[in-house]
């Protein structure tokens, strides 16, 4: 009889692929999973619904009840699904899920907008935004930077999601006067073009147009897989 397989290691008997979404809070990552598994008829994991009972440093992924989470993707990998998605802050931080993705997508924002969206979205929900300030002042800066940040360096592809137009890759950024944004990253950039047709800006298609605008340049990247089902 084999071993049984640890609960807190996924399985890799299954040809489903893991699409792995991470990214700060409010950088979009959520949006774009529902986006993409609608598109795609594919089961989203959403990380956030996996904290331990009692959590209240949702910055530490020490908070994150990572066997449950391994094992919702299980579930929809072994059940017949081809693609899985999973998002979540620290989606690029475990090295549980890192080790069997497909693709690994970075959702790069700078820290204070996504701060500024997520405190709107509490405060369009009527909710009282002085506990989250609190607690990124407190600890959730520092844990953004220690557990999060550091997904960043483990992506096939980095989208920047500040931009209201399909993304680019943020080595090709600028700023509004002409100077470079950030320095190249030569070989990561070769890497996502070859895996994902990264040159490529396609127009606003229909199939385009069922992702919300600044991720219209995905249609690329999943069309590919639509034809293999």
């Amino acid at each position: 009889m084999p071993p049984a397989r640890s609960p807190i290691q996924p399985s890799t008997t299954s040809d489903a692929r893991r699409l792995l979404v991470a990214g700060l809070p409010g950088s979009g990552k959520s949006v774009l999973a529902r986006s993409l598994g609608d598109r795609l008829a594919a089961p989203v994991v959403e990380m956030d619904t996996h904290y331990r009972s009692g959590a209240t440093d949702f910055s530490d992924p020490a908070t994150m009840d990572v066997p449950a989470v391994l094992a919702q993707v299980d579930r929809h990998a072994t059940g017949g699904e081809s693609l899985v998605i999973v998002e979540g802050m620290f989606a690029l931080s475990l090295e549980q899920l890192r080790s069997v993705a497909y693709r690994r997508i970075w959702l790069d924002v700078p820290m204070d907008i996504g701060l500024a969206r997520k405190l709107l979205r509490k405060l369009d929900a009527g909710a009282d935004i002085a506990p989250s300030i609190r607690g990124y002042l407190a600890r959730g800066r520092a844990g953004y930077l220690r557990h999060v940040l550091p997904g960043h360096d483990h992506a096939d592809l980095l989208l920047d999601t500040t931009r209201p137009t399909p993304g680019h890759h943020p080595a090709d950024r600028t700023a509004p006067d002409g100077r470079a944004g950030r320095p190249q990253r030569p070989a990561l950039r070769r890497r996502a073009q070859r895996a994902f047709g990264a040159g490529r800006r396609p127009g606003r298609t229909a199939e385009a147009g069922r992702l919300p605008p600044r991720f219209w340049f995905l249609a690329s990247v999943t069309g590919s897989h639509r034809r293999n089902r």
